[in-house]
């Protein structure tokens, strides 16, 4: 009778997974599909992750979507900073316990909070996200996390901070294979920050590994690098000439047209340093050649190197016209940035819009639902019925022989901890709470009912409690926690904490402690207690815990 009253909840929940889009497993095909290629090749996990149908996602499938869409976009270089949703995301995984994902949602979270120039905040995510990796030893996102702190506080020129976590970086991408890249802009992001504060010498050391690493893995592109970033070192410390030099090194290595225009008109910026307007008017012309149209980013940087070399040279009509293609492509770059804006803000506003529509059908099957369930449950609501008076009284007896016998047992144990023990502290401790008159009392009485027995059993236990111990233990020993927190001042230990040390000073073992503060044995729960106190209060593992406590309360106030 009792597995016919479950048929028409069966019913009802089958109804539901099928008159919705719940059951159906294709955007979860979908995202796994997208998750074996997020890092090789995040473009095709992008085409995937475009195909779900996201209005039919619950919570947790939103959170996981946005964060492997994002990640997606990251590893194919594409701009996340209005990818805002990975905020909501990473709320969402904070009250989870996958902590991968904690550190996932944390890392890119930072990076969009720092497109949106919120430095602090980006700080404070990333620091989580370098923690909860550390914890699964994912020393790849870990070192990423720290070379981002060291990147932010390098912008904020706190360069011995950023020197600090570049370093913490470093040290974990040493450890890894196939990271020698970030190995080089770790070390190359240190000769800059060095550089920068004038230690020429400590700076060269730093940039001479970068390109011996590039050496060794044979990797021109790096090694091309490596020189354009000291030579920027220079350019900034108004050492134009040796700039010069190294940019000269990294031409020569150049192979792809953007590198060289790159070059160029770093050739251009140190001519115009030093007031040479023609050569910096011919790296500047070798530049345009190089840019592609759609580089707008180029082309603002190079119309204003034009403007500020007619304006040092005094032509300022000329100066006054590249200012103005300067402002036409500033402004070009910031419409094809708000046009981007405009796409996601679309692309948000139809994820609503379709969510919107889901719901609506969803509140449709959910009325057909409603009226077949209620038909239902009231048939059920008539089966039910007849049990009733049956549960009822069962219920009221619902103490059953195992429960019985544990609460037997637990006064058993609680006897023999007064009884079988030498330590007079303990007698003593036992005696002012009166369990075992409690116990005693009880047990010359006749037979109880189960129900009576256990109401009986709950009265004794009730009578002691964290608070207890700590009362009955400064009766014993006076003021013994008041000495404890005078001699640990700058310690501050739990009511727990407290308690334990209480225990431990009577005598009490761990097997005792568990049983009591407990009321079940859980000794491996307080073993990990007492070590965590130990901790606290810096006890070596030679030291004995009773005794040390012991010389804490003999010694005078």
């Amino acid at each position: 009778m009792k597995s016919n009253i479950f048929i028409p909840l069966t019913i009802i929940f089958g109804l539901f997974v099928s008159c919705t889009k719940w059951g159906s497993t294709e955007n979860r095909r979908l995202m796994q599909q997208a998750q074996l290629l997020v890092e090789q090749m995040p473009d095709s996990a992008l085409t995937l992750l475009g195909m779900a149908n996201t209005a039919t996602f619950s919570k947790a499938a939103k959170a996981e979507y946005t964060l492997l869409r994002v990640q997606a976009k990251d590893n194919a270089e594409m701009d996340i900073s209005s990818d805002t949703e990975i905020l909501q995301a990473r709320e969402y995984f904070m009250k989870k316990n996958d902590v991968k994902k904690k550190a996932l949602a944390c890392f890119y979270a930072a990076k969009v909070v720092f497109g949106d120039r919120q430095t602090d905040q980006a700080l404070i995510y990333f620091r989580e996200a370098a923690d909860f990796a550390e914890t699964l030893e994912l020393k790849v996102l870990q070192g990423r996390a720290l070379y981002n702190m060291g990147y932010l506080y390098h912008a904020k020129e706190m360069f011995t901070y950023a020197i600090t976590y570049y370093r913490q970086a470093l040290t974990l991408f040493q450890t890894v294979e196939d990271q020698y890249r970030m190995e080089i802009y770790t070390w190359n992001a240190i000769g800059n920050a060095l550089m920068i504060e004038e230690q020429t010498d400590s700076a060269q050391y730093y940039y001479s590994k970068a390109m011996q690493l590039a050496l060794q893995h044979d990797d021109a592109e790096q090694q091309m690098m490596v020189y354009i970033n000291i030579g920027v070192a220079y350019r900034e410390l108004g050492e134009t000439e040796t700039a010069m030099y190294y940019n000269r090194k990294a031409l020569n290595m150049a192979i792809t047209d953007s590198y060289k225009a790159y070059i160029y008109q770093n050739f251009a910026h140190l001519h115009l340093i030093q007031n040479r307007a023609d050569s910096a008017r011919y790296f500047l012309e070798m530049t345009s050649r190089l840019i592609a149209e759609d580089e707008l980013n180029r082309w603002v940087t190079l119309y204003h190197l034009y403007a500020l070399i007619e304006n040092t040279c005094g032509n300022y009509q000329k100066a006054m016209e590249y200012h103005e293609l300067h402002a036409w492509y500033r402004e070009a770059l910031i419409e094809r940035n708000d046009k981007k804006l405009l796409l996601e803000m679309h692309r948000k506003y139809d994820d609503a819009v379709h969510e919107n529509q889901y719901n609506k059908e969803k509140r449709r099957w959910w009325q057909m639902v409603y009226a077949l369930s209620v038909l239902l449950m009231t048939l059920a609501a008539v089966a039910m019925a007849l049990q009733k008076k049956n549960r009822k009284q069962k219920a009221l007896l619902a103490i059953t022989a195992q429960e019985k016998l544990k609460a037997e047992q637990q006064l058993q144990i609680l006897q023999n901890m007064y009884h079988n023990q030498p330590n007079e502290m303990k007698n003593r401790f036992f005696r002012n709470l009166e369990i075992i008159k409690d116990i005693s009392s009880l047990q010359e009485k006749k037979k109880l009912p189960p129900e009576k027995f256990l109401h009986e059993i709950n009265l004794i236990l009730k009578k002691y409690t964290i608070k207890t111990f700590i009362q009955t233990t400064n009766v014993l020993y006076p003021r013994f926690t008041e000495k404890l927190k005078e001699h640990f001042q700058e310690v501050k230990l739990t009511e727990l904490e407290t308690a334990t040390c209480c225990l431990i000073v009577c005598g009490f073992t761990s097997h005792d402690i568990a049983f009591l503060i407990y009321k079940d044995l859980k000794k491996q729960t307080i073993e990990k207690l007492r070590i965590r106190i130990r901790k606290k209060l810096k006890i070596t593992i030679d030291q004995n815990f009773q005794h040390f406590l012991l010389e804490i309360y003999r010694k005078k106030p």
